[in-house]
């Protein structure tokens, strides 16, 4: 009867913590501090994609703010201070940025500071599995920062097509979780 007893009571004190270990854990700041950040740049309120969205297609500078992504992690960094929001697990995003004459070399995407070369302009997108199974195949505007961003299934090889202007490149490209999140240099048109 006592073993009862305290197992009665492990389970009223662990249960509860488990849950709210779970629930900040997966709705809730992982840090206090992170609500007023969020507040602090507009992303209060939103999700993870659309926290990226509003990053990538922000171009003007954010003082004190760095935003990178991984095939896992949107990580925002402000004074030395780093907050990591999970990504879905079933989606990567690539940033990519097609030019003519020149491009930084990159490879972990910086949703604030990366910049490419033509702006606002549309392209055609295509990405083949390499079974032939089509992903995406679009127009698509590069936005005010000169990238192309682009929510892709997980897991997948593929070969990216833009086209524009008579110009073309292919790129295999992967989205795996070590996968890059930015391609520049290899987007040369020609």
């Amino acid at each position: 009867m006592k073993s009862k007893t305290i197992l009665k009571k492990i389970t009223i004190v662990v249960v509860p913590t488990l849950l709210a270990f779970l629930y900040i854990t997966q709705f809730g700041p992982s840090n206090e501090a992170e609500a007023p950040i969020l507040s602090k740049y507009g992303l209060d309120n939103l999700s993870v994609k659309e926290m990226v969205n509003k990053l990538d297609s922000n171009i003007d500078k954010i003082p004190g703010l760095n935003a990178t992504i991984t095939g896992m992690t949107l990580i925002l960094n402000e004074n030395e201070v780093e907050y990591d929001y999970t990504l879905p697990s079933d989606e990567f995003y690539v940033s990519v940025a097609p030019y003519i004459n020149e491009v930084h070399p990159c490879k972990t995407h910086n949703l604030v500071s990366c910049r490419g070369e033509i702006f606002n302009k549309e392209f055609e997108v295509s990405i083949v599995r390499e079974d032939g199974i089509v992903i995406l195949s679009q127009k698509a505007k590069s936005m005010n920062s000169g990238f192309i961003g682009l929510w892709l299934p997980k897991g997948i090889e593929a070969i990216l097509t833009i086209k524009y202007n008579g110009l073309s490149v292919a790129q295999p490209i992967s989205t795996f979780d070590n996968s890059d999140t930015c391609i520049t240099t290899p987007l040369k048109l020609s």
